[in-house]
């Protein structure tokens, strides 16, 4: 009974509070001003608090997040909107790119042939690559994956070798490093289609007497994102979740909120307008509600990101 009691208590308050009535004149508490206001000045705390996070921490490892599977998802998203077959990731172009790439950042060079004279193919026979067709994509001082994606796309080379459709698979390296006495992330892309090669029916082969040996069959390391990170520091584990996980987070739920918003403030606007009663002030705030949802769209990290100084190349072979 005492619960009862507690719910036909609470019922009236959830009306005052959420629902026009005459009993509050037709303002819902939570949409008088002063609350109008608090959620103003939560947006902005909640849509800033990133921004030092980037300003401040631009160029640090743990703040890039180019990553070569991201790189390959948006590659294929591209080529099956075009109507083309997706590239399969070969371990062995990962291998030769990841090759490439440490020869870039290890003789501080950044192009498709190297100061010594090897051209990109090389790599690839390097690695027991045999292909029919290759190309390669080049990218440094970028901070972000999709940054990487579109400047590609936007390159009529780049994205010739993005939407080919004679290339069936795909390797890519991301590597960190020192280059020209500045740190930072280099990105290697590699295309290819294989020979075929000739069906042949197996030999049969007998079963070894001694079992091989365990490291032979341990997959190589091909790639940074697949070597094991160290355990991060305290304060690089924040500043990694603000510049990495906040800004999505906190997007989805602001834009969630102000929608939520915007249609209570579009209700109570009508149920005003059905009872006669003159609603300037509410209409301001709807229309103000409604251009700060369309602000908080286009405030996102991508944009943030191409206000941050940092010098960009692309190469495509």
């Amino acid at each position: 009974m005492e619960r009862i009691f507690t719910l036909k208590n609470l019922l009236p308050q959830l009306k005052l509070a959420f629902f026009p009535c005459p009993e509050n004149e037709f303002r819902p508490l939570f949409l008088q001003r002063r609350f109008l206001a608090y959620y103003l000045l939560l947006f902005l705390v909640l849509r800033l608090i990133v921004f030092p996070f980037y300003f401040l921490f631009p160029s640090t490892s743990f703040f890039a997040e180019v990553v070569s599977s991201t790189l390959i998802d948006l590659t294929n998203q591209n080529r099956q909107a075009k109507g083309l077959a997706i590239l399969k990731e070969n371990p062995v172009l990962t291998q030769a790119a990841y090759a490439k790439a440490q020869d870039m950042l290890q003789n501080d060079y950044f192009s498709h042939v190297s100061p010594s004279g090897i051209p990109p193919w090389q790599w690839f026979k390097k690695s027991g690559y045999n292909y029919q067709v290759a190309g390669e994509n080049l990218a440094i001082g970028f901070l972000e994956s999709g940054e990487v994606e579109k400047a590609w796309n936007d390159s009529p080379s780049h994205r010739q070798n993005l939407l080919n459709p004679s290339y069936k698979e795909i390797g890519i390296a991301v590597v960190k490093g020192d280059f020209q006495g500045q740190e930072t992330t280099l990105v290697v892309q590699f295309f290819g289609t294989p020979v075929a090669r000739p069906l042949t029916t197996p030999t049969p082969q007998p079963s070894p007497l001694i079992s091989p040996s365990p490291l032979a069959s341990s997959p190589a390391v091909m790639a940074g994102e697949t070597q094991k990170s160290p355990t991060p520091k305290p304060l690089e584990s924040i500043i990694s979740f603000g510049v990495t996980q906040y800004d999505p987070l906190t997007s989805r739920l602001v834009s969630l909120f102000l929608l939520f918003l915007i249609g209570a403030l579009i209700f109570n606007l009508f149920v005003s307008l059905a009872q006669g009663i003159k609603s300037r002030d509410l209409v301001l705030n709807t229309t103000f509600f409604i251009l700060l949802f369309i602000l908080s769209s286009f405030l996102d990290k991508q944009l943030i990101i191409s206000l941050i100084p940092h010098n960009v190349i692309i190469n495509g072979l």
